[in-house]
């Protein structure tokens, strides 16, 4: 095992988990530390576009090999939104959220599983401790950590065989909405983590 890179990504999490619950309420202006530690960190590596998830040609053969669970989670979706989902306030919030997931994908991809892959290979293993670490910093949403820590697992692998971050946000958006709207508000909070999700009323 690299110790290295199994340290750069448990700081990462830390450092995340560190902003929602202190950071963010005392000093906002800390989300730009996290920021350029995450540029930082893509320049040290010598990260590129695709190497990030951003090809279009990863995006495509993605998209190819799974457009039929792609398709029933839109369907799944489609279903369960009813006629809220024609909203045009809801379709703004929803485009904005999904390229939250884009993002979200992509930072998490290459700040913790490819570290936590440098160090254990393409693996289950690595795949796990990196489910784990995602799922941490959804604490304590009861709904978010179980969620997010099969999702971060799942995603890593399926990153490991097709990294293209957009087509790894399309379920996580798909899967998140279906959460949000069958698990009872009381749970879920909004998807709020941290002290926002303690502060919830």
């Amino acid at each position: 095992m690299k110790a290295k890179p199994v340290g750069e990504a448990v700081a990462f999490a830390l450092g995340v988990i560190l902003y929602i619950w202190v950071l963010r309420f005392r000093w906002p202006w800390a989300l730009g530390l996290l920021a350029l530690a995450v540029v930082l960190s893509l320049y040290l590596h010598s990260e590129t576009v695709r190497s990030v998830g951003l090809g279009l040609q990863e995006l495509r053969a993605a998209l190819a090999d799974w457009k039929v669970w792609l398709a029933l989670a839109a369907v799944a979706t489609a279903l369960l939104g009813g006629r809220r989902i024609l909203s045009p306030a809801l379709l703004d919030r929803a485009l904005v959220y999904f390229l939250w997931c884009v993002a979200q994908q992509a930072i998490y991809q290459t700040m913790v599983y490819r570290r936590l892959r440098q160090a254990f290979g393409p693996s289950w293993r690595a795949c796990v401790l990196s489910g784990v670490l995602f799922s941490a910093v959804h604490l304590p949403n009861p709904v978010l950590a179980p969620a997010t820590l099969v999702w971060g697992a799942v995603s890593s692998r399926l990153f490991e065989r097709h990294p293209s971050a957009p087509a790894l946000g399309l379920p996580q958006f798909f899967l998140s909405t279906i959460l949000l709207w069958l698990t009872p508000v009381e749970w879920h909070r909004n998807f709020r983590v941290g002290a926002s999700y303690l502060q919830f009323r």
